[in-house]
């Protein structure tokens, strides 16, 4: 009759319950980016920034409330979660990403150890990852790296708007944000993006010099480091900064190799007309310099198409100055 409510078909929600099911997963969704990696963000960002930052468009009335409230209801849903702001957001590259995500893993237990709190920029939903376009650079495919560095500018910038900085592992790809990226988008926000980046090497040391981060690290079985410098490393005069993060490992020599570049560039040495070039660039100094290296000897390379040289060229397998840091941590239960 009309006194009752029509009966809905088996699993068809109400508008009621849909309503209820989606503020439900939003506050999931923002828990889990909240406390990416187990990291506690409360109040990482104001409600306004946090709204951009997370969806890159005006939020569900239904939300805001939700939003509103945030501190509050994860304050009281765990007793752990300690209210922290955000040190740094990092930029996971395409290489580090899918090759090598131990790189990414030890750079995050690294800033976290040197007590920085980690936030990693994403993309809402199902959309595919942030990526910095320097492949399609490095292929003259300008329009291609347009927009992906206009969606990487969408997410970063409200970071960069509140002072954050925004670190990366692979020269190539975060240094595209310091140079390429003014050139190609002509917006006040890529300005400020640019002005907001920095490789992981120099953010660390910065915190370090300044004294808002500290770094407590064990000697490694190894006493020398050779130091391979990616080209991009060595263009915007970067490689202080890996060195000095190198040498605060209690008994480790640190050496770098005199050498131009490795012979990779980018995906030059992939290519099979310059595979035979490619191997002279490499051979002038890096990889006698790395065969000449005793085994107890770390080689060290911040490029991942360097790393893949070194290794193709002489089988010795080059670390990220990330994971070189984070082995020499003390072992505590965050970092097994």
């Amino acid at each position: 009759g009309l006194d009752h409510p029509r009966e809905q078909p088996h699993g068809v929600q109400t508008p009621e319950e849909e309503e209820e099911s989606q503020r439900d997963n939003d506050f999931v969704r923002v828990h889990l980016l909240l406390l990416f990696a187990g990291l506690p963000l409360l109040e990482a960002l104001d409600v306004k920034v946090l709204r951009q930052v997370v969806w890159n468009r005006p939020v569900a009335p239904a939300l805001a409330p939700l939003l509103e409230s945030l501190p509050f209801l994860l304050r009281h849903a765990n007793r752990n979660i300690v209210r922290v702001k955000v040190s740094v957001v990092l930029l996971a590259d395409t290489f580090n990403r899918y090759f090598e995500p131990n790189n990414l893993r030890d750079a995050v237990k690294t800033l976290r150890h040197a007590g920085l709190t980690v936030l990693a920029a994403t993309l809402p939903g199902d959309e595919r990852p942030l990526c910095c376009g320097r492949t399609y650079l490095s292929a003259g495919m300008l329009e291609e790296a347009r927009h992906e560095l206009t969606r990487c500018v969408k997410v970063l910038a409200p970071f960069a708007r509140a002072g954050i900085p925004i670190v990366g592992l692979e020269p190539s790809c975060l240094l595209t944000f310091r140079d390429e990226l003014t050139s190609l988008l002509h917006v006040e926000d890529a300005a400020a993006v640019s002005e907001q980046v920095f490789l992981f090497e120099e953010l660390l040391t910065a915190r370090l010099d300044e004294g808002s981060a500290a770094l407590a690290l064990n000697a490694l079985p190894e006493k020398r480091a050779l130091l391979h410098g990616h080209c991009h490393q060595k263009a915007f005069n970067a490689m202080g900064p890996v060195e000095s993060l190198l040498r605060r490992v209690p008994g480790l020599d640190v050496q770098s190799v005199n050498s131009s570049c490795c012979g990779m560039a980018g995906s030059f040495g992939y290519e099979s007309k310059h595979y035979d070039m490619s191997l002279r660039m490499a051979e002038l100094d890096l990889l006698p310099a790395v065969r000449a290296a005793s085994q107890e000897t770390l080689i060290v390379a911040d490029g991942t198409s360097c790393r893949h040289q070194i290794h193709d060229g002489t089988m010795r397998q080059a670390q990220h100055v990330a994971s070189v840091l984070a082995r020499a941590l003390p072992k505590t239960p965050e970092t097994p």
